[in-house]
């Protein structure tokens, strides 16, 4: 589909408050500042492009090279991530740790909710080509991460669980005791040149975790 048309609004990004917005605080982007966000951009140098950017950690915005907002989304709320689909949607980690999806102009699309308050969507996901996706869930009854996959309809397809992959010397570490593995990001792998020229590893649909605690990739 075609990308919305988008005016830039007299708006800056930045919030150095060191504070998060609250769900019921209203925000007018028109009213933000647009002074001293970008300290240089030369355009001769500057690959083309927007900025998708949080306001105050909290409200998705989107900003064009002088740090002009071009489009938000201010009633919208999240942490950790957010992602622009090819449709215009946005993908997000709100503030109660469910994954949702707003249009363009902010009308839920869809929501995921394990429905068990010890796991929750944790730092990273990505939107699939079939409309699914993978995401990382934090298990705080083991303090441990799982990746899952889940489809358009918002079930979970998949579940791999790493409390069942852990030898057992990294049970015994008393710094991770309740962070065991603390995953950042999660990515399908696409077609590379490393598969290409032998290593099975990079198969294309094997799953590149960033685990923390354990070091590892």
């Amino acid at each position: 589909s075609a990308t919305p048309e988008v005016e830039p609004a007299r708006a800056l990004v930045g919030g150095g408050s060191g504070r998060s917005l609250e769900l019921a605080e209203a925000i007018d982007v028109g009213a933000l500042p647009t002074t001293e966000w970008v300290g240089v951009h030369d355009p001769t140098r500057a690959s083309r492009g927007y900025l998708l950017a949080f306001f105050d950690r909290r409200v998705p915005m989107i900003l064009d090279l002088s740090g002009r907002v071009v489009h938000a989304w201010p009633e919208v709320r999240a942490v950790s991530r957010a992602s622009l689909n090819p449709e215009c949607s946005l993908t997000f980690i709100d503030v109660n740790n469910n994954l949702q999806e707003v249009s363009w102009t902010g009308e839920s699309v869809r929501s995921f909710s394990t429905g068990d308050p010890t796991t929750f969507a944790h730092h990273d996901f990505q939107r699939l080509d079939d409309g699914g996706m993978v995401a990382i869930l934090r298990d705080t009854s083991v303090h441990t991460d799982n990746i899952a996959f889940v489809d358009p309809g918002s079930s979970v397809t998949h579940l791999w669980r790493s409390s069942e992959h852990l030898q057992d010397d990294f049970l015994d570490e008393p710094f991770q005791a309740r962070d065991l593995t603390h995953f950042n990001s999660v990515q399908v792998l696409p077609e590379n040149p490393w598969f290409t020229a032998g290593d099975a590893r990079f198969r294309p649909g094997n799953v590149l975790v960033s685990a923390r605690h354990l070091n590892l990739i």
